[in-house]
């Protein structure tokens, strides 16, 4: 069973699978429950963080999940863009939740302020045709 901060990775877990099982994704509900039952068990737990961190990268990973009317999984009556902000949302929890809960030497407010640099103070750079096109008005 995941102790004290660890909690928050198989909480936003089930969250983002109750979101999947609301929208009727049934492969992702099923790997993900398996996944968030290997977390709450102490012998399987370690095994369940390396599986969640796998479930990330490469193709057909969970960041690939795109809710398209094309891909005949948005809900009647749901918009897509919708869906996909709220995935997007979820998903971005559990994985900052993740690297919370398997690196030890990560604090929780230190991810904060990180996050909180990143919205305010980060400037984007502009985008080069965007620089271009006033350059040639």
């Amino acid at each position: 069973m995941l102790g004290g901060s660890d909690n928050y990775l198989r909480r936003s877990l089930e969250r983002l699978i109750g979101f999947l099982r609301e929208a009727g994704e049934v492969r992702w509900v099923g790997e993900l429950t398996k996944i968030s039952q290997q977390l709450g068990d102490m012998d399987t737990a370690e095994l369940g963080m390396k599986t969640l961190r796998s479930q990330f990268g490469g193709m057909g990973s969970l960041n690939d999940y795109v809710f398209h009317p094309q891909n005949h999984n948005v809900p009647l009556g749901a918009s897509a863009v919708q869906l996909n902000r709220k995935l997007s949302r979820l998903v971005g929890v559990v994985y900052r939740e993740l690297c919370l809960a398997s690196d030890p030497r990560q604090s929780r407010n230190a991810w904060r302020w990180r996050e909180f640099e990143r919205r305010f103070f980060h400037v984007p750079r502009a985008r080069i045709k965007d620089v271009l096109r006033r350059a040639f008005r």
